[in-house]
C-alpha cells in the first residue's frame, strides 16, 4: 500500500510538471496567471487541512486547461464522447469547461484519480457531497488573490478558517453579496456545509465545556 501511495504520488508530480511545460501554450498568459495563482492558494490550504498536496496542485493545474476554447467545441467533444448535454450547459457552454478538463487529464494524463477528476469537473459550480481536494479547488479558484473582487482581508480571513466546510459558506456567501446567482448545487453544497460547520461548531463547544 505504501508503495502504491508512492508511485501514485511520484505520477501526480510528472503530470503537474507536464502541465506546467504545456499550460503556456494552450492559455493565455493571463489564464496561466490565475492557474500559478489558484495552485499557491489551493496548497495552502491543503497544507492547513491536511490534503494531499500532490492531488490538490494536479487538480489546481489542470482545473482551467480547456477554459479558452470556444463555446461550440465543449458539446461537440463531450458529445463525441456520448456524454448526453443539458439544455443549461447548451445555453452556457463555457460552464464545460471544468467537465471537459477532466475528461483530458483522463484520456491524455492517465489521471483516474477520482478525487482529482471530481474536483476538476465541479470546480465552477460545486457538487453536494464533493471531497475535500474538490471543496479547496472551489474555494481557492474564487479567492485567489489576482480576483479583482477580493480584498486581502478577506483572503486572510478565508485562509484562516480551521474548516473547508467554514471557508465553503464564506465562499458562497461572499459570491450572493456581489449579486452573484449560486448554481442549485453550490446551494446544496452550502446547505451541507453549513450543517457540517454546525455540527463541529457544537462538538468543539461541547468539549471545551468539559475540559472546564
Amino acid at each position: 500500500m505504501i508503495i502504491y501511495e508512492k508511485t501514485r504520488s511520484i505520477r501526480f508530480r510528472k503530470v503537474s510538471r507536464l502541465l506546467l511545460q504545456r499550460l503556456p501554450g494552450h492559455v493565455s498568459p493571463r489564464r496561466f496567471e490565475h492557474i500559478l495563482r489558484v495552485s499557491g492558494t489551493a496548497q495552502e490550504i491543503a497544507k492547513n487541512l491536511g490534503c494531499s498536496l500532490e492531488k490538490v496542485r494536479l487538480a489546481a493545474l489542470g482545473h482551467d486547461l480547456a477554459r479558452q476554447w470556444d463555446g461550440s467545441k465543449y458539446i461537440q467533444y463531450l458529445e463525441a464522447r456520448g456524454f448526453s448535454i443539458r439544455y443549461e450547459f447548451r445555453e452556457r457552454p463555457i460552464l464545460l469547461h471544468g467537465p471537459v478538463a477532466a475528461q483530458i487529464l483522463k484520456e491524455e494524463y492517465r489521471i483516474h484519480d477520482e478525487d482529482i477528476l471530481e474536483a476538476v469537473q465541479h470546480h465552477t459550480l460545486g457538487k453536494p457531497g464533493m471531497g475535500l481536494v474538490g471543496r479547496i479547488l472551489y474555494v481557492a479558484d474564487y479567492v485567489e488573490p489576482g480576483r479583482k473582487y477580493i480584498d486581502q482581508g478577506f483572503y486572510q480571513q478565508i485562509l484562516a478558517e480551521s474548516s473547508i466546510h467554514g471557508m465553503v459558506l464564506g465562499v458562497i456567501e461572499h459570491a450572493r453579496s456581489r449579486g452573484k446567482t449560486v448554481s442549485g448545487q453550490a446551494l446544496d453544497m452550502e446547505q451541507e456545509a453549513r450543517n457540517a460547520y454546525t455540527d463541529s461548531t457544537k462538538t468543539q463547544v461541547s468539549y471545551e465545556t468539559q475540559a472546564i
